[in-house]
């Protein structure tokens, strides 16, 4: 994208995975002097609307927005729209700039359908060290029972609590008790949580921390007891 004359720029897609993705990209160009709305005529794609909506703050509107917000309905959608206009993903290069440990499936997808994708650790997601005093107190009110939801909003999320809470914890007996509920943003999430150990309770129908919310709402009414008029 940093690339003084538009008409070499070798993309044809700039693909988003999350608003950190967009911020520290779009941060990035910045600092060097670009302008977002002069940049090369590449076509953006998010994979939902909180990444459309981190586009839209720095004034660049997503050509594509999948309708399931996960990283096959993306290569889907992007193979989708080459049809629906005539052309081939084949030979095309994209642009993929998102976090180090995220899943291959949306590169591999894209190779499938001949694209060549230009993959870019934008940036890494880091756990806390098991002697952080914050952790130190969340260990402590989970031993307690003092938790009534944990949230993951991510496979790396969900990767990262187990290790640091392995490192902490002699065992993960009071992560299995019957009022303490696991809520994931979706179901890869939810998948990588099971893999690990965990029960999960709630799983958002809208992938999204809106509908995460919405979901945890949801539960936390249908687990409520009914108030008695008097």
């Amino acid at each position: 994208m940093e690339n003084d004359d538009q008409r070499d720029c070798p993309y044809a897609w700039l693909i988003f995975t999350s608003a950190n993705g967009v911020h520290i990209c779009c941060e990035r160009l910045l600092e060097r002097g670009y302008d977002l709305q002069a940049m090369c005529p590449v076509r953006v794609a998010a994979i939902g609307p909180a990444t459309a909506a981190a586009l839209t703050r720095y004034g660049i509107h997503p050509d594509l927005v999948p309708d399931i917000y996960v990283a096959e309905s993306v290569a889907a959608a992007l193979i989708h729209d080459s049809q629906q206009r005539g052309e081939s993903l084949q030979g095309k290069r994209i642009l993929l700039p998102r976090a180090a440990e995220a899943r291959n499936v949306l590169v591999t997808e894209l190779q499938h359908a001949g694209a060549v994708v230009d993959e870019v650790a934008a940036y890494t997601t880091v756990s806390v060290a098991s002697d952080d005093q914050q952790g130190r107190e969340i260990m402590k009110l989970l031993q307690r029972g003092e938790i009534d939801i944990i949230t993951f909003t991510s496979s790396s999320t969900v990767r990262n609590f187990m290790q640091w809470f392995r490192s902490c914890a002699i065992d993960d007996t009071f992560l299995h008790q019957p009022s303490l509920k696991i809520a994931c943003i979706g179901p890869i999430t939810s998948q990588t949580a099971r893999e690990l150990g965990l029960d999960v309770d709630i799983e958002a129908n809208e992938f999204t921390i809106d509908g995460l919310v919405e979901a945890i709402v949801r539960a936390s009414l249908a687990d409520a007891p009914l108030q008695r008029e008097e």
